[in-house]
């Protein structure tokens, strides 16, 4: 499933940090990723590699890398999913400390810094804030079904869970778990409810922040909705067996609207009007979502792939 990167940075490093990106995105999506992480680059006083996992069969980016000698490129056969390519970044990475994101995302000027500074013996998993660049009503409701539970304006917190996979980073004594757990196609949710139980320390910093960067087409991201929540659904009955499923798709038709208030409540400020503007389109994805993981449980457990 993977190679190892076509192109090694020119540079003579032993970093100390790096960053693994999982990328399917357009190459100018990517080229506008890198450069902003080569700006917190210049801002922390560490040396730090990157590493990009994309699929072979995507459009190829290779003189994006000529420009950039300090990141690689992994490239992976098949038709890998984002967890896919987020191991097998960590995996060129090795098991230091390893900090994630997407092409999809700009990272703030001192996103490494702080993510580093926070880089402590007591800190397993440090998840941070995710804001948002794109002002149209469609992409800002992806954007706060997706992300919307880790603004900008949360407080810092630990012992949290809920920790976004585009924006976290993994300490040395749990990176080589995370990346082999990510290789197997496994989400954030499922890998951070692993750690938790196995005792490792999580916590939320807001300083250390990302801007989601993409657009989408309304049926184009109620489809991708659908899909995550039928894989989340797959992933509880792996995980857990799922409780009960008859209940869970019974309960079904309240969730959107109490989802909607639950973001409201984290979301909702600064900025009031854009959120309401969103809201309707937001409930229409919460929907899709619920849509999905109530087929993915009365499905039951198939194999994946």
């Amino acid at each position: 499933l993977l190679s190892l990167p076509i192109m090694v940075s020119s540079e003579d490093m032993d970093p100390k940090l790096s960053v693994a990106v999982a990328s399917t995105g357009d190459p100018e999506l990517l080229s506008a990723c890198l450069d902003s992480i080569d700006m917190a680059r210049a801002r922390v006083d560490v040396l730090v590699a990157v590493f990009v996992a994309r699929p072979v069969s995507a459009v190829d980016v290779s003189e994006l890398f000529h420009e950039r000698p300090w990141a690689s490129l992994v490239t992976v056969e098949g038709h890998p999913d984002i967890p896919q390519l987020r191991g097998a970044a960590m995996r060129a990475a090795g098991e230091g400390w390893i900090a994630i994101t997407e092409d999809i995302f700009l990272a703030d000027q001192d996103w490494l810094a702080n993510l580093w500074r926070h880089a402590t013996p007591d800190t397993d998993v440090l998840g941070g804030a995710v804001g948002n660049v794109r002002t149209d009503v469609v992409s800002h409701a992806a954007y706060l079904t997706d992300y919307g539970s880790f603004p900008p304006n949360r407080p810092a917190e630990a012992g949290v869970r809920a920790l976004t996979g585009s924006n976290v980073m993994y300490g040395p004594e749990v990176s080589g778990r995370a990346g082999r757990w990510a290789s197997a196609g496994a989400w954030e949710h499922v890998i951070h409810d692993r750690m938790a139980k196995e005792g490792a320390r999580l916590r939320f910093e807001p300083s250390a922040q990302v801007d989601h960067n993409a657009t989408y087409g309304f049926f184009e991201i109620l489809a991708v909705r659908f899909r995550q929540g039928r894989e989340y659904a797959r992933d509880r009955l792996e995980e857990d067996g799922g409780g009960n499923r008859l209940v869970r798709v019974l309960l079904a038709p309240l969730l959107p609207p109490l989802l909607v208030v639950r973001l409201a409540r984290v979301s909702a400020r600064p900025n009031t009007m854009r959120f309401l503007r969103a809201g309707p389109m937001v409930l229409a994805l919460y929907t899709a979502w619920v849509a999905g993981e109530s087929l993915g449980y009365l499905a039951g457990l198939k194999p994946k792939g």
